[in-house]
């Protein structure tokens, strides 16, 4: 495992598989900017929202202009407009909650001890009762209610029905492995990878990522799936590298079909086919933590971390450090493109919620 640490309580900071102790969830959105969204990136940067040290906010989604963050105890942040302005609520738990994902119906948000709950249009939450009690890293959701789980030790579940459901579809990872020729590593996480962030398309396709630049996809909604990307290092058979094979923790793609991944040691990839491949970019940073990323179609990148964030704005063919705010000493689990397409939104420690231009 990548650092991972298990035993949490309520009360202790969700710390991380990656390698600073902090622990990432978010399922990124497909974004259309409209012509003259970011433009350059500034560097310029504004608080939202912010609460004391002991809060954090670790995922957030968001349907048109209505979006949800979640994190430490239950916390839930709304916004009906945009992004704008934001309303608290209250989660019926007192566990972290590290992942939301929106859409027509409702709500899913996951969390700690395998920790499902829904929340309906009106603002209602229930918790649903699935058969296992792993930490739920990510989560997402098509328009159909079609969604996908992803968490620890190699977990994996499908539904159908907007949450109330779910099916185990997680493969025997050392077979699946094997048959792609991925090499074993000396850790054994590929027979349980943890994988960390899922996106799942209004056609079915599912992507997951996580452990060892671990990238699946499934065309028949988790019946079967295929490596369509792995840590270069363990596919060239080098010995002693595989706990140094980097995690991904978040992968984005939008509806033109371009997409970034990104995860410890500075690692970003690219996909120009919808996740079918991945081309590994250079990056100004190769010691980094990238906890969430985003892009808005007209250029503008951006990925935050552990105390570090970068920039492109050619679309990922060149980066720069990014400096506003306190990006560089403190960490931000979760971005996406502001539903007017102008800023990005960032959330993460002392129940922060920031914008980025």
């Amino acid at each position: 495992m990548s650092g991972l640490l298990l035993g949490l309580t309520a009360a202790v900071v969700p710390t991380s598989y990656a390698q600073d102790g902090m622990e990432n969830a978010s399922p990124a959105e497909e974004a259309n900017a409209p012509s003259g969204a970011l433009g350059e990136i500034s560097g310029d940067g504004r608080v939202l929202v912010e609460g004391v040290r002991q809060e954090r906010f670790f995922g957030m989604d968001f349907l048109g202009d209505k979006g949800i963050v979640v994190g430490s105890f239950g916390q839930v942040m709304v916004t009906e407009d945009g992004g704008d302005t934001w309303v608290e609520e209250k989660a019926p738990t007192e566990l972290a909650l590290l992942a939301v994902a929106l859409y027509d119906g409702g709500a899913i948000a996951v969390g700690q001890q395998g920790l499902v709950l829904l929340r309906d249009p009106g603002g209602e939450w229930e918790e649903v009762s699935i058969d296992t009690d792993e930490r739920l890293l990510n989560v997402s959701v098509n328009r159909h209610g079609r969604a996908i789980i992803v968490g620890a030790f190699g977990t994996l579940l499908a539904s159908s029905d907007g949450g109330r459901n779910w099916n185990d579809v997680a493969p025997e990872w050392a077979e699946l492995a094997a048959s792609a020729n991925v090499p074993a590593d000396a850790t054994g996480a590929t027979a349980e990878p943890s994988m960390y962030d899922a996106e799942v398309f209004d056609d079915g396709v599912i992507l997951i990522a996580g452990e060892l630049a671990y990238v699946l996809r499934s065309g028949d909604g988790g019946n079967s799936w295929e490596f369509v990307n792995f840590a270069e290092t363990l596919a060239e058979g080098q010995e002693g590298v595989s706990a140094a094979a980097p995690t991904i923790n978040d992968i984005q793609i939008r509806a033109d079909g371009n997409g970034f991944a990104v995860g410890q040691s500075g690692t970003v990839y690219k996909t120009t086919d919808s996740g079918r491949s991945w081309k590994k970019l250079s990056t100004p940073l190769a010691e980094i933590n990238l906890l969430s990323v985003a892009s808005d179609g007209k250029g503008a990148v951006i990925a935050v971390g552990m105390r570090s964030a970068i920039f492109s704005e050619d679309d990922g063919e060149s980066w720069q450090t990014l400096d506003a705010l306190d990006l560089d000493i403190n960490w931000y689990s979760a971005i996406q493109v502001a539903p007017d397409a102008r800023e990005m939104l960032a959330v993460g420690h002392s129940g922060r919620i920031i914008a980025l231009q």
